[in-house]
């Protein structure tokens, strides 16, 4: 089961917003005819109805809108309110707060933006989404938005898995002698552990042998003649050991 999510000391500890001394203006709940309730003229908000109607089929109207007592205008829900209209509701669960002109658009500026600049958690929207089992009617989401949500996430998961492998087994370049190196080794054992057979393809499990690009250079008896007949060295080609 999910468990209730606490505050942070942080945002415990903070110094409190200098706010007015009445945090709970008055409010009170009522039932109340569609007739009484006006959606906010102000409202700059532009919501999804048709996704709050599939919601109210789906779960009910569930929670009130909130109003302004002295002028019925709806200061948060009012999508809420229209979506309730095209479902043929004639009554809503409302609270009305006394509250001045002033307040009352402060109240509504605020339900949208905090709304705004909230964010998610991906990855628990995703395993939460996940956990419906596909049944996602009525909660906001479909099919093809859980997918797009999981593609997003892969290229995170992905790059996080390379970052972790570059930690266990990357190093700057070596040389011969780096190789010796208490780190090169420990590497190895890991390889070795992980089935990685550095042997393989190298003449079936033989000694790596010298390519032709590292072979002796030509005696200097060849090198002498050279330069006596051409006045010019022999290129530093190398010959098989």
């Amino acid at each position: 089961m999910y468990q209730c999510v606490q505050p942070k000391k942080s945002q415990l500890n903070h110094q409190k917003t200098q706010v007015k001394k009445d945090l709970t203006p008055k409010q009170v709940y009522e039932i109340v005819a569609l007739s009484e309730l006006c959606a906010h003229p102000a409202n700059p908000r532009k919501g999804d109805i048709a996704a709050i109607r599939e919601s109210i089929g789906a779960n009910g109207f569930y929670g009130a809108v909130v109003a302004q007592r002295s002028t019925g205008h709806v200061l948060a829900g009012n999508h809420r309110l229209l979506a309730a209209q095209y479902e043929g509701l004639t009554e809503l669960p409302v609270i009305w707060l006394d509250v001045d002109d002033d307040r009352a658009l402060k109240i509504l500026l605020a339900d949208n933006r905090t709304n705004d600049v909230a964010g998610y958690d991906d990855a628990a929207l995703a395993a939460l989404l996940k956990s419906l089992k596909g049944d996602l009617g009525g909660s906001g989401y479909d099919d093809e938005s859980l997918e797009i949500l999981l593609a997003d996430l892969r290229p995170a998961a992905t790059d996080a898995a390379k970052g972790k492998l570059s930690e266990r087994f990357g190093v700057p370049p070596f040389t011969v002698l780096d190789a010796r190196q208490g780190y090169w080794q420990e590497r190895k054992q890991a390889w070795l552990a992980l089935g990685i057979q550095s042997e393989i393809g190298r003449g079936g499990g033989e000694k790596l042998t010298m390519s032709h690009t590292v072979q002796r250079l030509k005696p200097r008896a060849d090198q002498a003649a050279a330069r006596q007949t051409t006045g010019r060295l022999l290129p530093r080609t190398r010959t098989a050991p």
